[in-house]
């Protein structure tokens, strides 16, 4: 096993173990993976989604209770099939997933996306945003069973600080000037209070055309909350 990339033959191993039957199987590396390893498995006529995270020590847990609580308040997001906190084959947090029907709408031009398609998508993300989480930032994925969600940073003056100077030093060697950094901070001194929010709602933290599925025109679900945090609602 590679840092950077699982055996594929651990992964079909994996797969094995998850659907124990004489029913066909086909396991591919799909593309849509960035923040954890993702496969394409095909069983039959079904289609599923394993998803590997790259951190030893993190859990699935987290997304699991989010996919579950959504899709019980009708929201078209993956149902969660299979999961362990630390799977013995590829030593890491596994999860299988159903398959979204169709496309997402970043495949299509924009005047092949009908207005529908994104009010409803909208309408799940609004639900999506509703969903409370204690603290801001990234959600805490260290526990095996979750029943809330948990944070890792206090408050969200600490969450948007975070990598601040890192970043303004980084940018001020390539791209920005002097005066330009001198105006960032400026005009953070002004929105100072902005920043004081009391309670922090779930953000999918990754959220664009490539996550919004739909089928002969006809909205199909949400995708990969692989990059869930607390934020500013």
């Amino acid at each position: 096993m590679q840092s950077n990339i699982i055996d594929i033959r651990l992964i079909e191993a994996l797969v094995a173990q998850v659907f124990p039957c004489t029913v066909h199987s086909r396991v591919e590396r799909a593309e849509e993976g960035v923040s954890t390893y993702v496969y394409r498995l095909y069983r039959g006529n079904e289609v599923f989604y394993l998803r590997v995270l790259p951190e030893v020590n993190a859990s699935f847990a987290p997304e699991v209770y989010v996919h579950e609580m959504l899709r019980a308040k009708d929201v078209k997001v993956p149902e969660v099939v299979y999961f362990e906190h630390y799977n013995e084959v590829v030593q890491r947090s596994v999860m299988v997933t159903t398959a979204i029907k169709g496309k997402h709408i970043g495949h299509y031009h924009v005047n092949e996306v009908p207005r529908s398609t994104l009010v409803e998508a909208g309408r799940d993300l609004a639900v999506i945003n509703s969903v409370p989480v204690r603290h801001f930032g990234w959600i805490k994925r260290d526990s095996s069973k979750v029943t809330a969600l948990e944070a890792e940073l206090p408050t969200y003056r600490a969450f948007v600080f975070e990598q601040l100077e890192e970043d303004l030093a980084f940018l001020g060697r390539l791209v920005l000037s002097t005066g330009e950094i001198k105006a960032i901070r400026e005009i953070i001194d002004r929105c100072y209070a902005w920043l004081d929010v009391e309670k922090a709602w779930l953000a999918h933290g990754d959220f664009d055309a490539t996550h919004i599925y739909q089928e002969h025109g006809r909205y199909t679900g949400i995708i990969d909350f692989g990059e869930i945090r607390g934020g500013d609602p």
